[in-house]
């Protein structure tokens, strides 16, 4: 099967038929040929597949079956088949497919790719992991001035400061916590 970037593909793996409505598979597949063996069968069967295959893998690059939205697409492909075979007196009871075929050029090509998608998931689990140590310092520095800010209560309260001390003091230590909020603001955009 070619997608939309002119790729050719292919998919292997299984389903399993049953006939549902005979006269409708009769009269639609059969069409009254009077030797009608297995073969002809997987045939059309093949034929309807590949139908249905261009029909979905036509809107979509190799890099977008094979890699971004693989389970997306094989839904669709799954859905699109069963809908084929209905209308044909066919119910489709499982359909799995088990792999991919490439040109051997194009596996190097997604190989790479999903070397790109795994490293740039790691780096981001690295800088998330930053940012939550990040967070966590910030956190851990509005507790400490928060906790001088009742360190200065205390002192006022036994008169070992003046109030002009413990209210110079005390508007540094909010400034200091505000521009620390500031940071965490920022941090969360971030994540």
């Amino acid at each position: 099967i070619i997608t939309r970037d002119g790729v050719t593909i292919g998919l292997y793996g299984d389903l399993k038929l049953r006939v549902n409505d005979v006269n409708i598979f009769y009269n639609d597949i059969v069409a009254g040929k009077k030797e009608w063996i297995v073969q002809d069968l997987k045939d059309w069967i093949i034929g309807l597949l590949h139908t249905s295959l261009r029909d979905i893998f036509k809107h979509y690059t190799v890099k977008e079956i094979l890699l971004e939205e693989r389970e997306r697409v094989l839904n669709l492909v799954s859905v699109k088949v069963s809908e084929e075979f209905l209308q044909y007196g066919l119910e489709l009871q499982t359909f799995n497919v088990r792999g991919e075929k490439t040109p051997p050029d194009i596996q190097t090509y997604l190989d790479n790719e999903k070397e790109k998608v795994i490293s740039t998931h790691e780096s981001s689990k690295d800088d998330l992991n930053k940012c939550l140590e990040l967070k966590e310092s910030l956190t851990k520095r509005i507790n400490d001035l928060n906790a001088k800010k009742s360190e200065l209560q205390d002192r006022r309260l036994n008169d070992q400061i003046t109030r002009e001390e413990y209210n110079s003091k005390k508007e540094e230590i909010e400034e200091f916590i505000e521009e620390i909020e500031e940071d965490l603001k920022k941090l969360f955009k971030k994540l």
